[in-house]
């Protein structure tokens, strides 16, 4: 056993040094993140067909067992699931039907108010929870607001934004309401 002297001590770090611990994502979680961000963005919406392994595979320019691994790694969450040799994005919350003017404009106000209470606490657990690499891509995604966007690019962008938050507070469900509420203020 090696003997440390007091010399040795000094050119250690204080105590009071806090380091966040260094992580390396792998690639399939990667892949898994992307793919959880446009189904949870509603990109990639309840019933819908998720690319192949072979086109996913090119689009990230991956070996097909990485995007497997990420896909795997979905079902597992319940987020999709394979149906023969596909996989498609599952049907958790059924889609709600309005028609007439009235019914609109009251669902409209239920939307906001679901909107009103889940964005609130979401955003609450994202400043928690969120760790520096959300943090930066939140940040970014908010610089890219400008006053000449035109509406079509301000709704596709307030979108993503607002997702990228939800996302970050950790709560896989509370993910898929909020995912549920803004589909349909788009």
């Amino acid at each position: 056993m090696v003997q440390r002297t007091d010399e040795d001590r000094s050119a250690e770090p204080p105590d009071d040094a806090m380091f966040a611990p260094i992580t390396r994502e792998t690639v399939s979680s990667q892949i898994r993140t992307q793919l959880l961000e446009r189904i949870t963005s509603g990109e990639l919406a309840p019933g819908a067909r998720v690319p192949s392994e072979r086109d996913l595979s090119d689009q990230f320019q991956v070996a097909r067992t990485s995007v497997r691994e990420a896909l795997q790694g979905l079902v597992s969450l319940g987020v999709i699931e394979r149906r023969g040799n596909r996989a498609y994005v599952v049907e958790h919350l059924p889609e709600v039907i309005v028609g007439g003017d009235d019914q609109r404009k009251g669902f409209v106000r239920q939307l906001f108010e679901t909107r009103r209470l889940l964005e609130v606490p979401i955003f609450s657990l994202a400043a928690e929870r969120a760790d520096d690499h959300d943090r930066r891509h939140i940040t970014e995604m908010a610089g890219q607001f400008s006053a000449d966007l035109d509406l079509e690019t301000f709704r596709t962008l307030d979108r993503r934004f607002h997702t990228t938050v939800a996302a970050a507070c950790g709560n896989d469900l509370l993910i898929e309401l909020y995912g549920k509420a803004v589909s349909y203020t788009h």
